[in-house]
C-alpha cells in the first residue's frame, strides 16, 4: 500500500506522494543520543563527564552531566534563536552564548534542545570532525539510509513544506508554514 496523505506544499496544490521527504526535526535528538552511546561504548566519554570538561565556561558546567544533557534535566535553558542562517559550529557557539543555566532547575526535566546542541558540540571535540560527518557516517551510511540527509543541503526532489500545528496533532493544518 503505497499511498500519501495531506500536502507536501500546501500553497502551491502539491500533495504528498510516498516518495515525499520530511523533515525529522526533534525525531533527531535521539539519534543524536545514539551517537553519543556509540561514543560512550567507545570508551571516549562517560554519561557522568561534567559539561565544563568540554565547555568550561558555561555556569553550573561542573555539575551538569551528559547524562542530564540527555535527560532534559540540566537546568540549561535557550530563548531565541538566531533569526539568521548559522553554520554547524556557529550553531553551537551562539547556543553557547545564549544560553541560562540555573541550578535551582537541575533534575526537573524541561525540554530544551539547547542540550542537544551541545551534545552535538561534545561530538565535534571528541571526533574532530563536524557532528554531520560523525552523523552521517554512524546513522546514515551505517543503516543505509537512502532518503535522510541535511535540510540545510535541500530536500531536493520530493521536498515538503513543514507547518506548524494548531489545536490537535490529529487533524492537518496548514495555517503556518515553518521555516
Amino acid at each position: 500500500y503505497h499511498k500519501g496523505f495531506g500536502y507536501a506544499d500546501e500553497a502551491t496544490g502539491q500533495p504528498n506522494t510516498p516518495l515525499s521527504k520530511y523533515q525529522i526535526l526533534s525525531i533527531q535528538k535521539s539519534l543524536t543520543a545514539a551517537c553519543v552511546m556509540r561514543l560512550v561504548q567507545a570508551g571516549k566519554i562517560n554519561l557522568n563527564d561534567p559539561l565544563s570538561k568540554y565547555y568550561p565556561g558555561i555556569a553550573g558546567g561542573k555539575k551538569i552531566t551528559l547524562r542530564r544533557m540527555l535527560d532534559m534535566d540540566s537546568g540549561l535553558t535557550f530563548g531565541k534563536g538566531s533569526s539568521q542562517a548559522l553554520s554547524e559550529a556557529r550553531v553551537i557557539d551562539y547556543a553557547v552564548e545564549n544560553l541560562n543555566s540555573d541550578p535551582a532547575k537541575m533534575g526537573q526535566w524541561n525540554y530544551q534542545p539547547v542540550n542537544y546542541v551541545l551534545l552535538a558540540g561534545i561530538i565535534r571535540q571528541v571526533t574532530g570532525e563536524s557532528y554531520r560527518r560523525y552523523f552521517t557516517q554512524h546513522i546514515i551510511n551505517a543503516l543505509q539510509l537512502k532518503h535522510t540527509g541535511f535540510v540545510s543541503a535541500g530536500q531536493g526532489q520530493h521536498g515538503t513544506q513543514g507547518y506548524k500545528y494548531s489545536g490537535s496533532q490529529v487533524v492537518a493544518t496548514y495555517h503556518t508554514a515553518f521555516h
